[in-house]
């Protein structure tokens, strides 16, 4: 009985997986006529996953770090030589004050605590008074005990003396199944859950773009907080330096924006009058002068923004 029982186990499994591939195929066949298809067609991967940890307040946070102090990633692990810089380096550092505009204002630096201790950087934006969007790999870990402990949210740091607006401590995080069981890039965007609107009322939020791209097409900017730059200091890379989008499918774009580690989560903006996001910026893949080499970011197609302002979104 047991041995029946397993094998057809494995044969509903086989179906299931062969009706999940089929599936995947319509999709992109849909994406290729509209690449807000995906929409139309319900993805289960999409699903958000949810953490409450225990609310902590800065002063317990800043008791914590008496006894443990943050321990920022060693440069070293994010050399320039394989790391997203496509040619010559065209970052530059931002001045951020109050009077910043809300697109430097509006990026944070993120100081992540680990559940097994360990510390990390990266990068987020707001998109709701108390949700900073960010990569699903910031805010679920795989190898590191899956939800941190906490993440403190910077907006607009300029080194590791802060931020003029402040910084917040959040323990509620969000994150799409596709990420957590699958670990698919496909699926690489999270939210931050912070307790109040504290940080919001001097910032703004973004406003997201639901325009579709074609290849080669398009002026695009990028905000963050890069890994081999000073802790805490933001770096944009100028879209005249790498106008274009390279390659792109109903998940993800390729481009050419230089990126190094501690930026994944930044904001890939479309520079029009309103500079609104249109993806989260992902992965760094070394020699930009191959394909596979390319940087990677998640599109803000219609159900990602329906997570992060609709369902993920405590006010909503």
């Amino acid at each position: 009985m047991n041995s029946e029982f397993t094998t057809d186990a494995l044969a509903l499994n086989a179906k299931l997986e062969e009706l999940q591939r089929q599936v995947r195929n319509i999709e992109n066949a849909l994406a290729r006529i509209d690449p807000l298809a995906r929409s139309y067609v319900r993805d289960p991967w999409n699903e958000g996953l949810a953490s409450y940890g225990p609310a902590l307040t800065s002063a317990e946070v800043d008791q914590q770090l008496q006894e443990q102090p943050f321990s920022n990633p060693n440069p070293s692990a994010f050399p320039r030589s394989i790391k997203g810089i496509c040619g010559r380096d065209d970052r530059k550092q931002e001045m951020v004050n109050a009077s910043s505009d809300h697109k430097r204002r509006c990026t944070c630096f993120l100081q992540i605590r680990s559940t097994d201790g360990t510390d990390w950087i990266g990068t987020g934006f707001f998109v709701a008074p108390r949700v900073v969007a960010t990569a699903a790999h910031v805010v679920f870990d795989h190898d590191h005990g899956g939800f941190p402990q906490w993440i403190r949210v910077f907006p607009g740091a300029n080194d590791t003396s802060g931020s003029v607006f402040g910084s917040q401590v959040a323990t509620a995080f969000r994150v799409a199944r596709g990420w957590v069981d699958r670990q698919s890039f496909n699926y690489d965007y999270g939210a931050i859950i912070l307790p109040d609107r504290t940080l919001y009322n001097s910032i703004g939020q973004f406003v997201f773009s639901l325009r579709v791209f074609n290849e080669a097409n398009g002026d695009l900017q990028t905000f963050g907080y890069p890994g081999d730059k000073p802790e805490g200091q933001q770096w944009s890379t100028p879209w005249e330096y790498h106008p274009f989008i390279i390659r792109s499918d109903a998940n993800n774009l390729t481009h050419f924006l230089d990126a190094v580690g501690g930026q994944s989560g930044s904001p890939i903006i479309w520079n029009t009058n309103y500079d609104p996001v249109i993806a989260i910026h992902s992965f760094e893949q070394g020699d930009c002068s191959v394909p596979s080499g390319r940087n990677g970011a998640v599109w803000l197609n219609d159900d990602r923004i329906g997570h992060l302002l609709r369902d993920w979104n405590p006010e909503r």
